[in-house]
């Protein structure tokens, strides 16, 4: 068999596909490529023990129309970034020996038998959904950045996709000290699903490149699987109940505090290299239009503060751990972000201005009186 394909065309699917491929000890075999070669075209498949991703490759020629399915280690993408743009030609014999020319030499490798390479499929029984190409993408990048990495509870480590029987569509994450969640209108059929953070990153990868304006999202009890022109994705989700997060969320506020994102999260960035190591306590008072941050090392004789100035009327004294704040207000997507306050032991909430449904909820830590 004889094929030829754009070097920058092969190396770009097999980049993709990659992102699942990892160092398997108890499946070997998942550490390389599976071809399979139809009817002019080709699907290149790398799997891990969760799941599955599949690239169409778009060819320039081919000699045959018979099926052939090889296995090739990752020799083969390590060597593709070094060669120039250009047509390459691979050249597969029966023994599965493969001769890939260009244009002022070749390489060869051996690729292996596929039958021992596993796939996924999903369930007869499945609900196919059609979920909005930009809602998706901005949904799972608002919650992403806070989805925990929690051995004990691995239901915290995904992105909760759910669709409520009021016609929301809700995306969050939370790791016990931050939650984020985006919400949107819908009107989609009542489901909810966890998504592994590998899935969701893979995921956002894949639509990124979809053109269409909606995404056909496939969903069963154990699984998730997204289909796109070009690429296909098969992947288990997280089994079990995911925490009742609305209850956390409080609905009144006393204090509701308007301020430049830009100019917050540099006042942070300064004052928090002054923050005690272990803890990265930042304490900032509200009072009055006046907002003063502080933070102090004992240990080494350090501290800062500094002041900036809001519209808003109310006081109180509240702690922040100083690395999840920065990256809690990092993810507002405006130029001016809304901070909600209760009281310091109560949670706050982050919102972005003139942007609905997106929370980002941080709770308090403990301040000396």
């Amino acid at each position: 068999m004889k094929i030829t394909v754009s070097k920058r065309e092969l190396y770009n699917k097999l980049k993709m596909v990659d992102k699942v491929v990892a160092p398997s000890k108890t499946l070997p075999i998942l550490e390389n490529y599976l071809f399979h070669v139809e009817n002019g075209e080709m699907i290149i498949t790398g799997s891990d023990a969760s799941g599955m991703i599949q690239a169409r490759v778009e060819l320039v020629s081919v000699d045959t129309k018979e099926t052939k399915r090889f296995i090739v280690d990752k020799t083969l993408y390590a060597a593709l970034p070094k060669l120039a743009d250009q047509p390459i030609e691979l050249v597969i014999d029966e023994t599965n020996h493969i001769t890939v020319n260009y244009a002022n030499g070749k390489f060869e490798l051996q690729a292996m038998d596929a039958d021992a390479f596993p796939t996924l499929t999903m369930p007869a029984q499945a609900d196919t959904h059609l979920i909005n190409r930009k809602q998706l993408i901005e949904g799972i990048k608002t919650v992403l950045p806070f989805v925990a990495n929690d051995e004990l509870r691995p239901v915290m480590n995904g992105v909760y996709m759910e669709s409520s029987d009021d016609g929301k569509l809700t995306f969050v994450t939370t790791d016990a000290h931050v939650l984020a969640s985006r919400e949107y209108d819908c009107g989609l059929p009542v489901f909810g699903c966890i998504i592994p953070a590998k899935a969701a990153k893979i995921i956002l990868s894949i639509i990124a490149e979809y053109a269409e304006e909606q995404v056909k999202v496939i969903t069963s009890l154990k699984s998730i699987s997204i289909e796109t022109a070009t690429y296909s994705i098969v992947y288990r989700l997280i089994e079990g109940r995911y925490p009742k997060f609305r209850s956390v969320i409080p609905k009144q506020f006393n204090m509701n505090v308007v301020i430049d994102k830009a100019e917050f999260l540099a006042l942070i960035e300064r004052v928090s290299v002054f923050s005690n190591i272990s803890s990265r306590l930042l304490k900032i008072n509200f009072n009055a239009s006046v907002i003063d941050v502080f933070a102090q090392d004992i240990d080494y004789s350090i501290s800062a503060n500094e002041t900036i100035f809001a519209q808003f009327d109310g006081s109180t004294k509240i702690g922040f751990h100083a690395l999840r704040l920065a990256e809690v207000i990092s993810a507002v997507e405006t130029e001016q972000c809304e901070i909600k306050l209760i009281d310091a032991s109560c949670a706050a909430i982050i919102n972005p201005v003139g942007v609905d449904g997106v929370t980002l909820l941080i709770m308090p830590m403990l301040i000396n009186s």
